[in-house]
């Protein structure tokens, strides 16, 4: 198989600059499944496991789609954390979650070979280049592209029709944007995708309510507002301990936008109606690439602005965790997602009077701007050739009907490393997943509806609430979910005025050979700006360098290829 030398790097820092990084690292709260009282396939089916050899003689009976009746090893690799501390006697091979799954699917998992990040990307790569590969694993969408353009992974159609659980099936039929119809290639299913989740697109500011309340400010609208409370937290001493030792909005050395990022300033970019890295129509139905358009280019100045003034952590660019000024008590508002309360867990536990609300912030005109999640990221494949693909739709059903309606012994396991550990973790749900649970759990605050209705993950989270609310227990643990479905979740259930897809989220043959390049130059270049190393109007040099040095070529190839789908 021939490619480009570069591909590998490309691919690797495409994928760091948009989202595709980002779903198998998401917390626990947006890979859960959206729950609810579904008990229609979820008896116990199981059958004795026989000899392997008896599959043949199964075919035309009625299947398990819960358990084969076959003891089945399938190898898989993993991204691991970096530092990840298992229990004693537990490897990552064999663990608490690997034994629940063997003993629920019948599937014995072998991991072939771990590793974090970066090393994961490269290592994936190389084994993708060499055609040895696990039985099973979790790509992105160029992988997968690619993966199935040299024949090397297996076509899901008949094993999916005939072991996909009715819940599966109605999850990716309900999700209204065709995301099986994404992972499909001529007629054929050849992975099982993701589903995005659209409240995790949208970037709000996370601002210390108790803040507004101490200096009697109202909470923010307008950028005009955040950069009016960002002085204010600097200058008026919000926490009153007599010092100016407070910031008014944290940031992020790692990148400056990124979508479901947190830290970052994608709510500013948003509030300008830019999205860099974002691959967009214009007016005339153009491809156009985000970073180079004119709105870009004025949220910059803003944050080079706000910077320069002193509103914008003086350290950022050179702090390793932006969560440190939190857990300080020192940074009074942030961007980040729906989900940040799960992110600030330790802030709070140092400080249990912080109280952190989330705000949207709108354009000049008034208008609320976000980018939305492609339809999917990810996709699980199966290696051309494994005699048992039928395992994967047994295993992402069993996920699925855990995370709805999880029985005592799933209840038993780490919360905290289900991502981590599940042997192949893969977010399926609705796309509106958030917003069903928070009218779910408010329609029951609300005394609107019983209690007893809540399906057991959102009656935990009810619980959480009234623990906190009768403080009951002073348990930090019980305070972002509730928090994050309750805050979060109402801003994400408000009108968006406007909402910009990705046109294109997989890759050209210049792209593989310029990416990375093109990238950094990109990183570098908005870094020095907002630094006020360079001029804003560098951002013009910037753009017909971009265009010069490949963009135009890259973006001829993305509407050829947009023409041909």
């Amino acid at each position: 198989m021939k490619k480009s030398g570069n591909g590998d790097s490309a691919k690797r820092r495409l994928v760091t600059a948009r989202v595709m990084f980002f779903i198998l690292l998401l917390p626990l709260f947006s890979g859960m499944i959206l729950t609810g009282c579904y008990h229609g396939e979820i008896a116990d089916l199981a059958a004795d496991p026989v000899d392997e050899g008896a599959s043949d003689t199964t075919q035309d009976s009625p299947v398990n789609p819960f358990r084969l009746p076959y003891p089945v090893e399938m190898s898989i690799v993993k991204n691991v954390p970096p530092g990840l501390m298992l229990r004693e006697g537990e490897t990552i091979e064999n663990n608490s979650f690997t034994e629940y799954y063997y003993k629920k699917t019948n599937i014995k998992f072998k991991v072939d070979w771990y590793a974090s990040d970066d090393n994961y990307t490269q290592k994936l790569h190389l084994a993708v280049e060499s055609n040895v590969l696990p039985d099973a694993m979790i790509v992105d969408e160029p992988m997968f592209r690619q993966l199935a353009e040299y024949d090397q992974i297996e076509d899901l159609s008949n094993v999916y029709n005939k072991y996909a659980s009715t819940l599966l099936k109605e999850i990716y039929s309900s999700s209204g944007e065709g995301v099986l119809e994404n992972a499909t290639i001529n007629g054929r299913l050849m992975a099982l995708p993701n589903i995005s989740i659209h409240a995790d697109s949208i970037s709000m500011l996370w601002v210390r309510q108790d803040w507004l309340n101490r200096l009697n400010l109202a909470p923010p609208q307008t950028m005009e507002d955040v950069i009016a409370i960002a002085k204010a937290f600097v200058e008026d001493d919000p926490d009153g301990n007599g010092l100016k030792d407070t910031v008014g909005l944290s940031g992020n050395k790692t990148n400056l936008y990124a979508l479901a990022g947190i830290f970052n300033f994608t709510g500013i970019f948003a509030a300008h109606n830019a999205y860099p890295g974002l691959w967009m129509q214009d007016d005339n139905g153009r491809i156009v690439y985000g970073s180079t358009q004119p709105e870009t280019k004025h949220a910059l100045s803003t944050i080079r602005s706000m910077y320069a003034s002193g509103l914008i952590d003086p350290d950022f660019p050179y702090r390793t965790e932006p969560l440190d000024l939190l857990v300080a008590g020192r940074s009074g508002m942030f961007f980040g997602p729906w989900f940040a309360p799960w992110n600030i867990v330790e802030a709070v536990k140092e400080d249990p009077a912080a109280d952190w609300r989330p705000y949207l912030i709108a354009d000049a005109d008034g208008h609320y701007n976000t980018e939305r999640m492609p339809v999917s990221s990810y996709y699980l494949v199966v290696r051309k050739g494994f005699a048992h693909p039928e395992a994967v739709i047994v295993y992402a059903n069993q996920l699925l009907s855990d995370s709805r309606l999880p029985d005592e012994e799933y209840n038993k396991l780490d919360p905290a490393m289900i991502i981590t550990l599940s042997p192949l973790y893969l977010t399926i749900d609705y796309a509106d997943a958030v917003s069903r649970k928070y009218k779910e759990l408010v329609q029951v605050l609300e005394g609107k509806a019983s209690p007893y209705s809540l399906s057991p993950e959102m009656m935990g989270h009810y619980n959480r609430w009234l623990r906190r609310e009768q403080r009951s227990e002073m348990n930090v643990s019980d305070w972002a979910a509730p928090h994050a479905y309750l805050y979060g979740g109402e801003i994400v259930t408000q009108q968006m005025d406007r909402e910009v897809y990705n046109q294109f989220t997989s890759m050209t043959p210049t792209m593989e050979q310029k990416w990375d390049t093109l990238f950094k130059f990109e990183n570098e270049t908005f870094y020095k700006i907002v630094l006020g190393e360079i001029p804003v109007d560098s951002f013009d040099d910037f753009v017909k360098d971009w265009y010069d040095q490949g963009g135009r070529t890259i973006i001829a190839e993305i509407e050829e290829q947009l023409g041909n789908r």
